[in-house]
């Protein structure tokens, strides 16, 4: 399990929206170091802004891209058909934050999409 420096914002939620929108505008792409391979941000709003909890997910972002970046390992995880890796870290305060990217084939292309962060 990956120790991040970063710890889960409190920020209001169009602060949240505003900086992941800003993010996505400079970022397509991130490096995923456990997997080796880029991690598209592409299906990220509608993944998280999208749900009752949005707030919650959008605060441990930040320090969900940084358990992407850094983190060692991941664990397979089959959900609704879909292949996933799931990784796990620890913010800088000692909260759980869970990380779940999935692999879908577009055409030919094995793309893995970012698909959800949540703090346990």
């Amino acid at each position: 399990m990956y120790q991040s420096n970063r710890r889960i914002l409190t920020r209001n939620s169009q602060r949240l929206h505003t900086d992941v929108k800003e993010l996505l505008h400079t970022k397509k792409k991130i490096r995923c170091k456990s997997l080796g391979r880029f991690i598209s941000l592409q299906k990220l709003p509608e993944a998280i802004v999208n749900r009752r909890d949005s707030k919650r997910r959008l605060q441990s972002f930040w320090v969900a891209l940084d358990i992407v970046k850094h983190a060692p390992s991941y664990r397979n995880v089959i959900i609704d058909g879909y292949r996933c890796f799931e990784l796990r870290g620890v913010d800088a305060l000692g909260a759980v934050v869970i990380v779940h990217l999935r692999e879908e084939h577009v055409q030919k292309d094995r793309i893995v999409y970012f698909v959800s962060c949540m703090p346990k």
